[in-house]
């Protein structure tokens, strides 16, 4: 077989060639100190490299997510701290006042101080991390707590991945423990003046576009005397729009329901003109998928919200509270009650010389006595907790009960003063229940946090093993393909300097 110049060229060059393909490999491997760099090194060991990888990197998102957590439950839990010490001094000064020791001059003197005692439940509720209030639910860029105890946060509970399907609430909504709200949810009848918190819904006009890109528009001209059965009507009155309106599953605002079927686009709200009708409505925007699920319309408090719809649609179920003021005391049967209007009139009419109202952020209900010179307190019949879901002063009202001794100490009442000495201790006990709350999840997470960070150093361990290069063996590997090369070239250097003088005689 006759073998030519240039196989054997093209066999030495082959040959060196591969040589230096598994020196740089070798190199390579040694400058970075991995076996695997590219998915061709070793095709199966890279998918595992690839999903070990991913494995840390979710897992360092969750330890991420568990120290900011971690971070906001820590916060909260010394303010809440704070607040059971601002409850602990309330409490010492209405046994002290309302003690034979005591006069009016002494309790003018403490109202100060229970005043400023408010003051701090209010700096404490509005307490922040960075930009983000941590008592305010989603809210979180809204000062919860007005001067006066208002509350204008809401009662979302803010929740954070701490692994594979597992989350946990990271804040305290302030409506649990300093101030109630009572966070009705809509119905058809609700008016559209009580939306937002009173502000209602301003007149105009917003053109609803379906998946098609049919549109019709909407025009409102006097809001003040609808209610959200109107909305909804109108909406599915439009002609040639395939949107339907209804009440969502949440029972917190408007649900628009696109049933185009040859979509080319998405569903959309506008506004007409500068108006902010369909924002007021919490639909402005575009659709997902099918449906546009509108905003929390949040409406406040009236005579006429069902007590049903009232707790985010849980509802209450009434029994009795006791109404003590002055001299006249009396337990008030709410179990017939259906409606707000209906507490209020049982409350007005309990012979006590006490007044129901809603309060003026309408999120609850106060009850002040008629009698200039008395303080009404109310507080639970037996077991019940009437007062408490209510939001009348009680446990669930840290704010409320601080107003009410203030009040009972201005008015020199020292009944009034000896009863709000129940509603501080149960007071006390909500945050201290709030306070073991946070703790328990503290625990979880910290718990969590120490599983993930000895499973993260079995995975980098793995991870380890399938892609890192053993560098002895690589420093061997390098040396014997080194002196292999050398010997490739000084072979191939010998062979390709052979010529047809070497062939003569």
């Amino acid at each position: 077989m006759r073998v030519t110049n240039n196989l054997i060229l093209n066999t030495i060059l082959k040959n060196l060639n591969d040589n230096v393909v598994r020196l740089s490999k070798l190199q390579e491997q040694l400058s970075t100190g991995k076996r695997i760099n590219k998915p061709s090194d070793d095709p199966v060991g890279m998918t595992e490299v690839l999903n070990y990888r991913s494995i840390l990197s979710a897992t360092d998102q969750y330890m991420r997510n568990i120290n900011r957590a971690n971070s906001n439950l820590g916060i909260t839990d010394q303010a809440l701290n704070s607040i059971g010490n601002i409850i602990i001094r309330a409490k010492e000064i209405a046994m002290a006042e309302s003690s034979g020791t005591a006069n009016q001059q002494t309790r003018a003197s403490s109202a100060v101080e229970v005043e400023n005692l408010f003051k701090e439940a209010i700096q404490t509720g509005n307490t922040k991390i960075g930009n983000t209030y941590i008592f305010a639910g989603y809210k979180t860029d809204t000062v919860p707590f007005s001067s006066g105890g208002i509350y204008f946060g809401d009662s979302g509970t803010r929740q954070i991945e701490v692994g594979s399907n597992a989350t946990v609430t990271m804040n305290v909504v302030g409506s649990e423990f300093l101030t109630k709200d009572l966070n009705p949810d809509i119905n058809g009848d609700t008016a559209l003046s009580d939306l937002n918190r009173g502000d209602g819904v301003n007149n105009g006009s917003f053109t609803i576009i379906d998946r098609e890109g049919n549109s019709g528009t909407v025009t409102f001209a006097d809001t003040s005397t609808m209610d959200i059965n109107d909305v909804i009507n109108n909406i599915n009155g439009l002609a040639g729009v395939n949107v339907t309106a209804t009440i969502n599953s949440q029972g917190t605002g408007i649900l628009l329901t696109d049933s185009s079927s040859s979509p080319i686009r998405r569903l959309e709200v506008q506004e007409v003109g500068s108006g902010q009708v369909a924002k007021d409505l919490g639909i402005l925007g575009y659709g997902f998928g099918t449906t546009l699920n509108g905003d929390d319309l949040d409406p406040e408090l009236s005579a006429s919200t069902p007590l049903s719809l009232l707790k985010g649609g849980d509802g209450l179920t009434l029994t009795s509270i006791h109404i003590e003021n002055g001299s006249l005391s009396s337990d008030v049967d709410l179990s017939s009650a259906t409606t707000i209007g209906d507490v209020i009139n049982s409350i007005t009419s309990s012979g006590t010389n006490s007044s129901a109202s809603i309060s003026f952020g309408g999120t609850s209900l106060d009850v002040v006595s008629t009698n200039s010179s008395t303080t009404a307190v109310v507080t639970e019949v037996g077991s019940g907790s009437s007062a408490k879901d209510l939001g009348i002063q009680g446990a669930h009202n840290v704010l409320g009960c601080l107003d009410v001794l203030k009040e009972a100490l201005l008015n020199n009442d020292v009944n009034a003063i000896q009863g709000t000495l129940d509603q501080l201790d149960g007071a006390l006990d909500r945050v201290l229940s709030v306070r073991a709350d946070v703790g328990a999840r503290v625990n979880r997470l910290e718990s969590t946090f120490t599983n993930f960070d000895s499973f993260k150093l079995n995975i980098t361990d793995l991870l380890s093993k399938r892609e890192d290069a053993d560098l002895i063996d690589v420093i061997t590997q390098l040396t014997s393909q080194q002196d292999v090369f050398r010997a490739s070239l000084s072979a191939a250097s010998q062979i390709a300097g052979i010529s047809l003088l070497d062939f003569l005689d």
